[in-house]
């Protein structure tokens, strides 16, 4: 959680705008919230590591029902990253952002910087 709430601090300090997710969304038996800029699943007052792409669905879903806009790019890890590129958003996975034995970031990457993220944990 700390790299990714770094993350959106340093995107904030560049004038990106980080999205906020709608309250009430739940997935895999728990409920989706944002702490710090950050969205993460909670079950049983316990954060968890998924590679589930449903909180992100949960997410997506959310802020089309709410009529508001999509992240321009979702920097999250594992499923999370995967949901979001099957629905056409531009996404960089945790890893290839953070640590240097990673994979190359995704061919998808947005060639101008965009001004819209989400970030997961």
């Amino acid at each position: 959680m700390d790299v990714h709430r770094a993350t959106a601090q340093a995107l904030h300090a560049r004038d990106c705008e980080i999205v906020v997710i709608p309250d009430g969304l739940h997935a895999d038996d728990g409920m989706v919230f944002q702490f710090g800029d950050v969205a993460m699943l909670e079950r049983g007052a316990t954060l968890w590591h998924t590679h589930s792409p449903e909180p992100m669905a949960a997410v997506l879903d959310g802020l089309e029902r709410a009529g508001r806009p999509l992240p321009d790019l979702v920097m999250a890890d594992h499923g999370w990253a995967g949901c979001a590129g099957q629905r056409g958003i531009p996404r960089s996975g945790s890893r290839t952002a953070t640590t240097p034995r990673s994979s190359s970031p995704s061919p998808r990457a947005p060639s101008r910087s965009p001004s819209r993220w989400t970030t997961t944990c």
